[in-house]
């Protein structure tokens, strides 16, 4: 447990700057994901013939990695 404490005290600054980049990654991809969503949703409620389509394509795309 020293251990462990000792590597935080010694990179608290590094953790902090890592930590800090990982938030923004986490944000900027959920900000792309509700900027890309929201819109498509409402498209797919709005007009009920587009929705087949869509649902097909975003199954394709949610399967490729």
């Amino acid at each position: 447990m020293e251990i462990l404490i000792q590597y935080l005290l010694d990179f608290y600054g590094r953790i902090l700057e890592v930590l800090g980049q990982h938030f923004l990654l986490v944000l900027g991809a959920l900000g792309l994901g509700l900027a890309l969503s929201l819109p498509l949703s409402f498209t797919i409620y709005r007009f009920k013939a587009v929705r087949g389509v869509v649902l097909i394509f975003l199954q394709i795309l949610y399967t490729v990695p």
